[in-house]
């Protein structure tokens, strides 16, 4: 099942994008001079999948090592590599990067 996630904290507006295990999570602050401040992250277990991140231009790209893939995954360009979306939400396991 997708999801839209959305919230805001004061002018700040989060919006995610929840298709199966992909998570893909942006924010747009609004800035005085008028435009806006945008960041963006991708959370993805496919190697093609964290290489379109990275060639998206993600500001930020965790790839999900589920098969031990860890190495592979930082090659496809992943800023980060966890075991399971736990780890981003502090729990700590042996291969947290």
């Amino acid at each position: 099942m997708n999801k839209v996630l959305t919230g805001h904290a004061g002018r700040i507006l989060a919006v995610g994008l929840l298709v199966g295990d992909v998570l893909a999570y942006v924010t747009v602050k609004p800035l005085e001079s008028g435009t806006y401040e945008v960041n963006e992250l991708l959370v993805e277990d496919a190697l093609s999948g964290v290489a379109a991140g990275r060639n998206g231009e993600f500001g930020m790209v965790v790839g999900v090592a589920r098969d031990g893939n860890d190495e592979a995954l930082k090659a496809a360009g992943a800023d980060l590599v966890v075991t399971g979306l736990g780890e981003l939400a502090g729990e700590k396991t042996s291969r947290c990067e």
